[in-house]
């Protein structure tokens, strides 16, 4: 009788976790992703001449190591290959990426703010 509740109640704290799991899986998938680099009171400013070339694509971060290269484009995260509405991501460096369309090739460059230090 003791290993038939033992076994009930397995059974029940399995369930449990697989449920609690498939909750917060639904969550983190509904979750939109954001630049975890961005501050909470950023406003990004007008990127200039280029912006018009790129139309509504406004680059905000890169991050790059050994293993992969991401760029926030949009406030989404990007690598090599994936899309972005009718732009691709065809490679990312340091200061910028370069976007592909059906009719043109161009870079989004990173727009460097000028920090002032202490003195």
């Amino acid at each position: 009788m003791y290993s038939t509740l033992k076994r009930g109640l397995f059974g029940s704290f399995f369930c449990l976790v697989v449920l609690m799991s498939a909750a917060t899986a639904a969550t983190v998938v509904e979750h939109k992703m954001q630049d975890p680099t961005r501050p909470a009171d950023f406003i990004v400013p007008n990127a200039g001449p280029a912006a018009s070339t790129s139309k509504e694509l406004v680059l905000t971060s890169i991050i790059r190591s050994p293993l992969r290269q991401v760029a926030i484009i949009n406030e989404q995260s990007l690598q090599v290959g994936d899309a972005i509405g009718e732009y691709k991501v065809v490679q990312i460096v340091s200061d910028g990426v370069k976007i592909q369309s059906a009719s043109k090739v161009f870079m989004l460059e990173l727009n460097t703010l000028q920090i002032k230090t202490a003195k």
